[in-house]
Order: structure tokens, then sequence, then C-alpha cells
């Protein structure tokens, strides 16, 4: 399986680019989160990162993602 992952950081920014990018790849599932910074925990990512297996992919749009 082929997951994604779209994060903003500020109440300005949308995932919806990250999105499209995302499913040009092929990207199966996305997982979505906004207004995070270092100091929170990201919960989708932890999510995302339970659900991976060995095998599948994780699609960024950019490093800083």
């Amino acid at each position: 399986m082929n997951y994604g992952y779209a994060r903003v950081t500020s109440a300005a920014e949308t995932v919806g680019a990250q999105v499209a990018q995302l499913k040009k790849y092929g990207v199966g599932q996305v997982f979505k989160e906004k207004y995070t910074n270092k100091r929170v925990n990201r919960h989708r990512l932890n999510s995302l990162l339970n659900q991976v297996r060995q095998g599948d992919t994780i699609t960024v749009t950019r490093l800083s993602r």
C-alpha cells in the first residue's frame, strides 16, 4: 500500500495542494494534519506509522513534511 502524509503548520494553509500531488503519484490513503509544530504530538503521523507494514510506502510532498 502507498500511504501519504500531508501537513500544514498555519491556519492560512490548506492540505489540498499536497493531497492533489500525493493522489497524482498513486497514494491510496492520505493522513492529513493541521496546525502542528515540533512541540505538538502529531496524532495522524503516529496513526500512519502504526498502520504501515513491511513493503508499504510512505510518500510526502517535501522532506519538511
